[in-house]
């Protein structure tokens, strides 16, 4: 049974011509289909490149913005420091010439809000008062 189904190799006759008829068809077919993936590849890969050239400019875009908005809070903040500093410094060469008219002034900005703070309290419990005896 089974060797009924078997060819012999004896009774294989190809011509060179029907061989190549017969390799040719597939090659033909594997040449196109490369030919079209190779097209579709190169396709894809230009409108990835485009896409992705469009996002790193807009990644720079927001990457400098980024920096300049951080410089710019930097620059606010050393010049806020550097006239703090600035007044320091003349500050202390008044108080090293004697000159206290400044320090003053500012203590008695500060006993002013303390004496306002500290007398709240008081005005607040006078007004209970006079609302509960009412």
């Amino acid at each position: 049974m089974l060797r009924d189904n078997v060819i012999s190799p004896d009774n294989i006759v190809w011509t060179v011509s029907v061989a190549a008829q017969e390799i040719s068809i597939p090659i033909t077919t594997l040449n196109n289909l490369s030919l079209n993936i190779h097209q579709q590849l190169v396709s894809k890969i230009s409108s990835y490149k485009a896409t992705s050239e469009s996002d790193l400019w807009l990644l720079i875009i927001i990457v400098g913005m980024a920096l300049a908005l951080i410089a710019g809070c930097l620059a606010v903040i050393y010049i806020s420091l550097n006239q703090n500093v600035i007044a320091i410094k003349e500050a202390a060469k008044r108080l090293g010439n004697g000159d206290f008219s400044k320090i003053l002034i500012v203590i008695q900005k500060i006993y002013r809000m303390a004496q306002m703070i500290l007398w709240k309290p008081q005005k607040i419990r006078l007004v209970q008062l006079r609302t509960y005896f009412s």
